[in-house]
This record gives structure tokens, C-alpha cells and sequence, in this order.
């Protein structure tokens, strides 16, 4: 009986599959990881994560980075108030790249909880 319960127990957490778009989640937005999945070099792929200040106090978004200069990130808000949401939009250009590609976006903010906001892109590329 014991040794059914953890059969059981491995087949359901092996069962369990996370949904692409959604595998990671961060204090100020339910995704912090866009899997493209497979796609072809030379490619401009585009992702939008959205930020939302959920704290009682504003919240100032100051510098993005990327890891990579195959990327782009932009921010249409730098001030979010307490409720209010924002877009961050990634290109990511593949060319002159191949095989699996992970790239971070890094935003600072001044939220004494979450000072660093990382968001994921990743894709395989194939000719």
C-alpha cells in the first residue's frame, strides 16, 4: 500500500506540466519567463511582460538591462502607483545566433522588497 502511495505520489508530480509563457512568477507580475519554444535564425521575436505595483507605495522602475545586445526591453511607464500596471517590451533579435538561447532583463526599482526584477527569454533556434 505504501509502495502504491508513492508511485502514485511520483507519477503525479512527474504528470504535472507547467504552461509555457507562465513558469516563473515574481512580486510585480504573474510571468517572469516567455519560452518562444523552436523557431528559425534570423527571426524578431517579440514578448510583453506586465508589471503591476501591488504594494501600498509607489514604485520607481529606474534602469533595464539585458544580457544581450540581441535584445531590447522597454518600459511605457517608470512610476507605478499603488494598483497601476505597466508593459515591458522585448524584441529579441536571433540572427547570427543558434541552438538553445536563455537572456535575462533585469530592471531596478526602488522597492525595498524586490530592489532587482528579472524576467526571462529563452528560445532554441534552428536553420
Amino acid at each position: 500500500m505504501k509502495r502504491l502511495f508513492y508511485i502514485l505520489l511520483l507519477l503525479s508530480i512527474v504528470g504535472c506540466s507547467v504552461r509555457k509563457h507562465q513558469l516563473n512568477t515574481n512580486d510585480l507580475s504573474n510571468s517572469s519567463i516567455y519560452d518562444f519554444g523552436i523557431t528559425k535564425k534570423a527571426e524578431s521575436l517579440r514578448a510583453t511582460f506586465v508589471l503591476k505595483n501591488t504594494f501600498d507605495n509607489p514604485i520607481n522602475l529606474y534602469k533595464v538591462a539585458t544580457s544581450c545586445k540581441c535584445v531590447k526591453a522597454e518600459l511605457n511607464k517608470t512610476k507605478l502607483k499603488p494598483d497601476e500596471s505597466t508593459k515591458v517590451n522585448v524584441t529579441f533579435n536571433t540572427e547570427g545566433l543558434k541552438g538553445l538561447q536563455k537572456k535575462v532583463i533585469t530592471i531596478e526599482t526602488d522597492n525595498p522588497h524586490n530592489k532587482y526584477l528579472q524576467f526571462y527569454i529563452k528560445t532554441e533556434i534552428i536553420d
